[in-house]
């Protein structure tokens, strides 16, 4: 039904439509030129890449799809400039490395205890997001075991006293 994403010109349609044609797992990408909206405001349900990537950037995503766990090859989610709330469902696939989700609407991180699941993270790039509680981000960053390169700049907890030093030390 090519109606469902009127935003879409011809090619970028055609392209969205061909990827979901193919079997479970080999949707990549949706497409993105620039900073353009392309009205999509929810993600496919099955955004499992073949190429271990996917990158829903300058959408309205409110949300990133449940079934990401079922993901055995994705190793990068780069959802910048969306709507995203909630980070969880991307913790769950089972191999990603980098999770990109700069200028959304991420308010906390889940849980220490969801966040341990993320074993193999080792990149999250929250810039740009409404991270105020720092305790509750530490608590939650601790629990991420190969975590290595974080980003929260543009945060308002980057503007409390003390924050490089905790961020440091965690």
């Amino acid at each position: 039904n090519r109606s469902r994403f009127p935003r879409l010109n011809g090619e970028s349609r055609e392209l969205l439509f061909k990827l979901r044609k193919t079997a479970i797992g080999a949707v990549k990408t949706l497409p993105h030129k620039g900073r353009k909206d392309h009205g999509f405001q929810q993600a496919p349900t099955v955004l499992c890449a073949a190429g271990g990537e996917i990158t829903p950037n300058f959408n309205r995503l409110a949300s990133l799809p449940d079934d990401l766990a079922r993901c055995d090859n994705l190793r990068t989610i780069y959802a910048g400039a969306n709507a995203i709330v909630d980070l969880a469902p991307a913790l769950e696939a089972p191999v990603l490395l980098h999770l990109g989700l700069a200028h959304n609407r991420v308010v906390a991180l889940p849980a220490p205890e969801l966040c341990a699941v993320a074993v193999t993270l080792l990149s999250l790039d929250l810039t740009g997001n409404s991270l105020t509680d720092l305790p509750q981000t530490l608590q939650s960053l601790a629990a991420m075991p190969r975590l290595r390169v974080l980003s929260l700049s543009g945060n308002p907890l980057a503007m409390q006293r003390g924050y490089r030093r905790a961020i440091l030390r965690a």
